[in-house]
């Protein structure tokens, strides 16, 4: 009986002992599960709000992007009629009165209005690209901007080397100089226009670029650079 009875208490005792250690793992189980369910949560959580926030910043990048071009447009728009108006006077008088070139004095002509330059803006896009949101924006919407300011930033080394060449070049407004810097203004004005027209609206007419061209000469011009570009 004894031997029985000691028996069981031993057995008992395995019983109470497995019981108790089956409680502690389904309890560090189930601690280790709401660790990693919290930890995950967390960076769940955060990485939500740091998407939301990007999205922020981009819609408002976008919106000052597209306030940025609009006004570019308006500038470039006003420099093309008048360099294609100045150049149009100069092209005649080359033609038709080549013996007064050598004497002209471009800044007496009727056209004249000063060096009007189209001076853009482009400290919206370099913003929102420091920004660090970048890998929140499509690809192609990325890429379309790049170009475009790409394509935009020639005209702006234009503009910085006739104000360099302002202090040290007295022959600036001669009919050479004139000739060669601002027929090159309307060779490169429609293409940047054409970027705009196709992929500054495409992408940023809900945020406020949705203008049309409005001078005809441009318009054909940028239509047939279009034609190369879409």
């Amino acid at each position: 009986m004894d031997s029985r009875g000691g028996e069981a208490k031993k057995a008992n005792l395995r019983s109470d002992g497995f019981r108790r250690y089956k409680m502690n793992y389904t309890d560090h189980l189930l601690q280790g599960i709401f660790i990693f369910a919290s930890v995950f949560l967390a960076f769940y959580l955060s990485d939500l709000r740091e998407t939301k926030n990007n999205r922020k910043v981009i819609e408002n990048g976008l919106e000052n992007i597209a306030a940025e071009m609009v006004y570019n447009h308006y500038r470039l728009s006003s420099s093309f009629e008048y360099f294609y108006s100045l150049i149009t006077a100069l092209d005649s008088i080359q033609k038709n009165h080549p013996e007064e070139i050598e004497e002209l004095n471009i800044v007496k002509l009727p056209q004249w209005r000063g060096l009007h330059l189209p001076m853009l803006r482009s400290t919206a896009h370099q913003t929102l690209f420091n920004a660090g949101v970048t890998r929140d924006i499509p690809i192609d919407l990325t890429n379309a901007l790049a170009q475009i300011y790409n394509i935009q930033s020639i005209i702006q080394r234009f503009d910085d080397a006739i104000i360099a060449s302002m202090a040290h070049n007295h022959q600036l407004v001669s009919f050479e100089s004139i000739f060669f810097f601002f027929g090159s203004y309307i060779e490169l004005i429609p293409e940047v226009m054409a970027w705009y027209q196709i992929y500054g609206k495409r992408y940023l007419e809900k945020y406020g670029y949705d203008l049309d061209i409005e001078d005809e000469t441009l318009g054909k011009i940028v239509g047939h650079y279009g034609s190369f570009i879409n």
